[in-house]
């Protein structure tokens, strides 16, 4: 069936046994399936939320809950049937398969897996020693594949590269991101660390896979189960071709995603790639439209990711983590969590990138802290505005 058969049958759905849709469908004249869709209004996760008594469809015995990261905000709850589990976790598993024929349930490793937490611990703890054991536990595991935030990654190799933890048989051929944007500087260190492939997994707790990066290194639209969208942006940024990702899902119906504004900031591109695929390209630059830095048109997490690439190139790679917090336009604290070979220098350093960026009337704190805290999915903020 074709995208336009498969909103039909979505919409169809609704039109019986979901009281939100049922009633927006309603108002519209259209009979066509696209200009219903068109005329459909972008949903937000805090129009979800005032509507949860009407929301979810009728007829769904069998949902399983979980909770968004709450990275923009208060966490939403998301309700999937397991049928509609299955779909996902079938089109997930479709993707690693073209990427690797030789990975499957044996040789995989998500670190966020409830049977992992039972196993191996909690991965999110972010004490040095227990990290140490961690990976100690997961490398003598000898997984071929492991999938987690870039974050954690990262963190696990600098022990690597310390010499905490000694990794000489390279078990790991490929490391699996989600959850959070690929720096690509942060990327290319973890790929020369661990010598293995990292693959970039675009998706939501929501929707669950959105887009899989394939071999050319693009990042292509499951376009058999999703719809995107990009909607102009009322924030001023730096490339005026980027816009806000709407995407609508065709096959949750317990809990509807349609024309669902997912508040990253990207662009989709429809081009030839060698790797044959046909579906949208997606190119995501870093944030939310949350994440501006108040009086600048930059993602707070990109310019101090490009703030610490600096520090590094500078022969200063010193800084196992970092949370930037704005509050007020010429006002910011950086949390740091100090690496062994911090200086002084490296602190003058962080302070000329940093007004070099803002200018000097920016007044800069600095504060050092043992650890930068997790969300509870495992991702890392590391940019807040509070204006």
């Amino acid at each position: 069936m074709n995208t336009l058969g498969k909103l039909e049958t979505l919409f169809s759905f609704l039109r019986r046994n979901n009281h939100f849709y049922r009633d927006l469908l309603k108002k519209i004249d259209d009979v066509e399936t696209a200009a219903v869709f068109e005329k459909l209004p972008i949903i937000s996760k805090s129009i979800i939320r005032n509507q949860y008594d009407n929301y979810f469809s009728e007829g769904c015995d069998d949902a399983i809950e979980e909770l968004t990261s709450g990275s923009t905000g208060v966490p939403l709850r998301c309700l999937k049937t397991i049928s509609e589990r299955m779909t996902a976790s079938m089109n997930i598993w479709k993707q690693r398969k073209r990427r690797d024929p030789e990975v499957s349930f044996n040789n995989f490793i998500n670190l966020f897996g409830e049977q992992v937490y039972k196993e191996i611990g909690n991965f999110i703890d972010t004490n040095e020693e227990t990290m140490t054991v961690f990976l100690k536990v997961l490398l003598n595991k000898k997984p071929r594949w492991i999938s987690a935030p870039i974050s954690i990654i990262e963190q696990y190799a600098r022990l690597i590269e310390r010499g905490k933890v000694e990794y000489r048989e390279k078990c790991i051929h490929f490391i699996e991101f989600f959850g959070e944007y690929v720096d690509p500087e942060k990327r290319k260190y973890i790929e020369s660390i661990f010598n293995c492939t990292t693959i970039n997994h675009y998706g939501t707790k929501e929707t669950w896979c959105i887009a899989y990066e394939c071999n050319c290194g693009n990042l292509h639209l499951q376009d058999n189960l999703f719809i995107l969208e990009q909607i102009p942006t009322n924030l001023s940024l730096d490339n005026p071709n980027i816009g806000e990702l709407v995407v609508t899902s065709l096959f949750n119906k317990l809990m509807p995603f349609v024309r669902y504004n997912l508040q990253d900031l990207g662009t989709i591109e429809t081009k030839g790639c060698d790797c044959g695929s046909k579906s949208p390209v997606i190119t995501l630059y870093g944030g939310r439209t949350g994440d501006i830095l108040k009086g600048t048109n930059m993602l707070g997490n990109n310019l101090f990711n490009r703030i610490l690439n600096r520090l590094m190139k500078c022969n200063h790679d010193v800084v196992d983590g970092f949370r930037v917090e704005q509050y007020s336009l010429n006002h910011i604290v950086i949390f740091i969590v100090k690496g062994p070979n911090y200086t002084h220098l490296s602190e003058q350093l962080l302070l000329a990138f940093t007004r070099s960026e803002l200018g000097n009337k920016i007044h800069i704190d600095l504060r050092y802290v043992d650890e930068i805290p997790r969300l509870p999915s495992g991702k890392i903020k590391n940019f807040h505005s509070y204006i």
